[in-house]
């Protein structure tokens, strides 16, 4: 499978309360690199 950026969009990135992430101070985008994401998008 290849990647390739398409334009840029924004989300809004959330995770559980006890989620691994959510223990971090600070989210970094190199933090959720780590992780799955379901993404969403509406027309």
């Amino acid at each position: 499978m290849d990647f390739f950026l398409l334009g840029q969009a924004r989300f809004l990135t959330v995770a559980s309360s006890t989620h691994e992430l959510a223990k971090l101070a600070k989210v970094q985008g190199s933090d959720l690199k780590r992780y799955r994401q379901c993404v969403h998008r509406s027309a």
